[in-house]
């Protein structure tokens, strides 16, 4: 049994910063005077803090402070002497860097055992080796809520509150709803001052230190993150913030999936999560349904972990939820799939590295659920695109699914084949295509492919807007021209081409305006003019957005020059399948369409 030195005390920076040393000291029975020894290691760590602006560094002068105004108090009170003393020497760079292995709890240790004190701590390894060490100590146990004085984050909500907003010089707001339905309203009358938010943002920085099920998940210079039990709670100040601000979120509702209206292929492909997307804008009700989810999947005994960058998912505690591993995503991946999960809920993707992260983890077999903002469930798609292949994006992301004001409001599959984009009638440019498609109704919605150096993301069937009358009746009658020009067109009316199309001329096809006169490319286009020259006949198309010349295949690879009668127009070269295609937008395109109009020739020369 360690005997404990009396009326002799060195508290470490986690009862300082938690405030139980205060409560410590109060409670003590006065009958003898008392020392209380402030480590200059202690004194280093709170100073260095607060000079980061991190709250935790702050809250710690603050418990100083106070410290010293209750032993002036107590001693007039009780008429004891209570000194403060500090003793040893700042640490030096080499035990700061060693920090990370406990280097300065060490030297703690040796500061209260050279001068004969009883350590106070909260920590639970610090507490063991000072046993080990045979140093006297004792060890607090958490401070209880109702020891919590003045002003605390839970007293601004109720039972319809999912988010508090507090900022000094401004009246307390809090989002009252239903998700998908909010409204911000004041709750208070007064306005809240820089004390207020800093008295506020101690209690909670006590109570996270303080309670088993809370964490503070991040300290930077001007921000604190912190998850109080239920709450997500972001502090910020200057120089992050213009002024002092305290940000509280909390989950409201919780749902199941038989809430949620879904048909039984849709559940049976949750049940497989071969890599689905969860979309929406913030406070849509995307966490509440991947809660809602998770417990589906523990429902089907199955192993569920998360990965969060804040872990503030209201998930059943048989769900691991994991953060970064020393800062990095990637390791905590690599983490990951040692403890083989069925399935992997991946909170919040924004950055290029979460992106290549829930690809990895995807084509790795693991069953992969994303939350991810986005204002449609296109954008949440377009979100992937540059940051992964486009040809594996289907493998990585077959499903997504947004959610607008609290319910699913729309669900999008992903698949890759072969084909000519929509929009382009050359068969030349056939090239794999990521169809996006409703799946409800399986209806083709988008297309995404490469065009060169670009991604195109086409809408199909969508935004196709329907021709003024005016223009139904132009093209009708430009249609019936260029019909009458192809019926009647030959270059010469000896050529045996000419009698083969007179005695069975080509029907229209549906898929171009006039009559296509020499679809078959696999006859030659060569005759000879008046003057015994070879020149190349061209069967001439004209399509909704381009027009076609065909030459036949013996032609293929070749370059010729294009006159219309004896007028040079362009030299071009033929496709593999015979044709030049020219689109409706080019120059080209315009002068072939005048040349047609007046009846001239269309012909070619081999260059």
């Amino acid at each position: 049994m360690i005997r404990q030195m009396k009326n002799r005390y060195l508290p470490d920076s986690s009862v300082i910063i938690s405030g139980q040393i205060l409560d410590f000291i109060q409670n003590l029975d006065f009958k003898e005077d008392v020392e209380i020894v402030l480590s200059r290691v202690v004194l280093a760590e709170i100073e260095n803090n607060a000079n980061q602006d991190k709250t935790t560094g702050i809250v710690g002068i603050e418990m100083l402070n106070d410290l010293r105004k209750i032993v002036d108090d107590l001693q007039k009170e009780r008429q004891k002497t209570i000194k403060i003393r500090v003793y040893g020497e700042r640490p030096s760079l080499e035990q700061i860097k060693l920090n990370t292995g406990g280097e300065l709890d060490a030297v703690i240790r040796i500061h209260a055992n050279d001068v004969n004190a009883t350590l106070i701590t909260s920590d639970d390894i610090q507490a063991q080796m000072a046993e080990i060490e045979q140093i006297p100590t004792i060890k607090l146990k958490s401070v209880e809520e109702q020891m919590i004085k003045g002003q605390r984050i839970q007293h601004f909500f109720d039972n319809e509150s999912m988010s508090v907003h507090l900022k000094a010089g401004c009246y307390p707001m809090a989002k009252k709803g239903s998700p998908g339905h909010w409204q911000l309203v004041a709750i208070g009358d007064k306005l809240l001052t820089r004390s207020d938010l800093e008295e506020i943002g101690s209690n909670i920085i006590k109570e996270a230190k303080n309670d088993i099920n809370s964490f503070i998940e991040r300290d930077l210079p001007g921000v604190t993150v912190v998850q109080l039990k239920t709450y997500r709670i972001v502090i910020c100040k200057p120089p992050f913030a213009d002024g002092n601000e305290i940000t509280a979120v909390r989950p409201l509702v919780s749902l199941s999936l038989s809430d949620y209206d879904m048909n039984e292929p849709l559940v049976n492909r949750l049940e497989r999560a071969e890599g689905i997307l969860v979309a929406g804008s913030p406070g849509a009700g995307k966490s509440t349904f991947i809660s809602a989810l998770t417990e589906f999947y523990l429902d089907k005994r199955k192993i569920v972990k998360t990965l969060e960058s804040v872990r503030d998912l209201q998930v059943p505690p048989e769900v691991s939820q994991y953060g970064e591993l020393d800062g990095d995503f990637e390791k905590t991946a690599d983490i990951l799939l040692l403890v083989r999960p069925d399935f992997t809920l991946f909170d919040e993707i924004r950055t290029t590295g979460d992106f290549k992260i829930f690809s990895d983890m995807r084509l790795a077999g693991v069953g992969m659920v994303g939350v991810i903002h986005a204002s449609s469930a296109l954008d949440a798609i377009q979100r992937f695109i540059r940051r992964i292949e486009l040809g594996v994006l289907p493998s990585v992301v077959d499903t997504v699914i947004f959610i607008r004001e609290g319910q699913i409001d729309e669900i999008l599959k992903m698949s890759i084949r072969v084909k000519v984009p929509y929009g382009i009638k050359d068969v030349g440019l056939a090239r794999p295509v990521v169809e996006i498609r409703d799946y409800v109704n399986n209806k083709l919605m988008y297309e995404i492919y490469e065009f060169g150096s670009n991604i195109i993301v086409t809408p199909v069937g969508k935004g196709i807007k329907r021709k003024s009358s005016y223009k139904r009746r132009s093209s009708k009658k430009r249609r019936k021209s260029k019909k009458k020009y192809n019926k009647g067109r030959s270059y010469s009316k000896k050529d045996s081409y000419y009698e083969k199309y007179m005695d069975n001329p080509s029907k229209p096809s549906s898929n171009y305006m006039g009559v296509d006169y020499g679809t078959d490319n696999k006859d030659s286009r060569f005759v000879l003019d008046d003057n015994g020259e070879p020149v190349i006949k061209f069967g001439i198309v004209f399509g909704k957005k381009s027009l076609v010349l065909k030459a036949g295949t013996d032609c293929a690879q070749m370059y010729v020059d294009i006159f219309a009668d004896d007028m040079f127009v362009a030299s071009c070269q033929i496709n593999k399948y015979g044709d030049i295609t020219i689109s409706k937008d080019s120059p080209l395109y315009k002068k072939l369409d005048v040349a047609v109009e007046k009846g001239m020739e269309i012909y070619g020369k081999k260059t």
